[in-house]
């Protein structure tokens, strides 16, 4: 059975704020998903129903299993499709959006596709790098699978601004 895409982004959301400050609070994910408190509510409701998170006395949220193992596949492809994106010349936040976009739909098959290619052109452009630049010179640039948690701050914050810059402007540009 298919899961959701609002399921995958409230737990997607969720990760991102576990990783950012070490709990999950509703409001949080409200403000994360520029969502209302009811919103999230009733998301929780049936995230808890499916055994995606369960939450304590103080209502802090907690991934469980299932849920981490969704939360951390689908922000893994967020932040590899972006990534991959910006690396054919979209600009940033253009490839951010699309990848929130890919990342719910594209199948296994073609993400690993994406994901070996990716790999063997970086690979390509490494070995090509390191014959023409003297050895003293060279500094490969980080890999295309670098881990959640060292991305997490700077998505996080530029979402924020992002969000923050479309309230800002006069109701008649929205």
């Amino acid at each position: 059975m298919a899961i959701p895409k609002s399921t995958e982004d409230y737990l997607e959301a969720m990760l991102m704020l576990k990783e950012e400050h070490g709990y999950i609070r509703s409001v949080d994910v409200a403000n994360q998903l520029g969502v209302t408190k009811p919103s999230v509510s009733y998301a929780t409701k049936r995230l808890r129903k499916n055994g995606y998170i369960i939450t304590d006395s103080d209502n802090l949220i907690t991934l469980t299993e299932p849920g981490m193992a969704i939360a951390s596949n689908i922000y893994r492809r967020h932040l590899l499709l972006t990534e991959f994106l910006t690396k054919l010349g979209v600009d940033e936040a253009t490839a951010r959006d699309d990848a929130c976009k890919i990342e719910h739909d594209i199948s296994t098959e073609s993400f690993d596709a994406i994901c070996s290619h990716a790999a063997k052109m970086s690979g390509l452009l490494q070995d090509s790098l390191h014959n023409t630049i003297k050895e003293e010179e060279y500094s490969p640039e980080e890999p295309l699978s670098t881990g959640i948690s060292s991305q997490v701050k700077t998505q996080s914050h530029k979402r924020q601004a992002a969000r923050q810059a479309h309230h800002r402007r006069p109701s008649a540009e929205k």
